[in-house]
């Protein structure tokens, strides 16, 4: 199974998002590696050829204070793999707040380094527009509003946010 075919719920035509564990994705050109996810230890192995190539626990996580960390919280369901940068290869999404909101914290796959990194915090209504090549998270502010930041990737291949709005309980957003 290729990181393609696991992910089917994005809008455009790039790949979507899937869950699981111990799946098959595929890192960069046909480099297959096997996801195995241990919720009790709070980890999540990545092997490649049957070897342990990388181990992602929550020390991992760049920690940062506008954002609820509680640890890795995808213990039924494993990560979501999705690719978050527009490269190709298949990069993880972690649970790892409770609030609606999530967050979830994303790993992207370094192909010079050739492991995961972590790369950012997402809400859990997350989306990727392959089309417009962005994304869209929408944090909700209670029963108020949300608030959708939108972020697209420099020459460089960083993130920068490239819009804001707010919408208001009771309206749909403009994109």
């Amino acid at each position: 199974v290729t990181a393609t075919h696991l992910l089917e719920n994005q809008s455009g035509d790039g790949p979507g998002s899937a869950v699981g564990l111990d799946q098959e994705i595929i890192a960069s050109g046909n480099r297959k590696l096997t996801l195995n996810w241990d919720g009790e230890d709070d980890q999540l192995q990545i092997l490649e050829g049957g070897n342990i190539l990388q181990t992602l626990t929550p020390d991992d996580v760049v920690l940062d204070e506008d954002y609820l960390f509680e640890g890795f919280l995808n213990s039924l369901s494993g990560p979501t793999i999705q690719d978050v940068n527009f490269d190709g290869a298949a990069d993880l999404g972690i649970l790892c707040g409770s609030t609606y909101n999530g967050p979830v914290c994303w790993f992207v796959w370094d192909q010079a380094d050739e492991r995961f990194r972590f790369a950012f915090y997402s809400s859990l209504a997350f989306e990727v527009d392959w089309d417009k090549r962005q994304l869209i998270d929408a944090w909700r502010d209670g029963n108020l509003g949300t608030e959708y930041y939108i972020y697209a990737y420099d020459d460089k291949n960083e993130r920068i946010q490239a819009g804001y709005s707010y919408v208001a309980a009771g309206y749909e957003p403009q994109r």
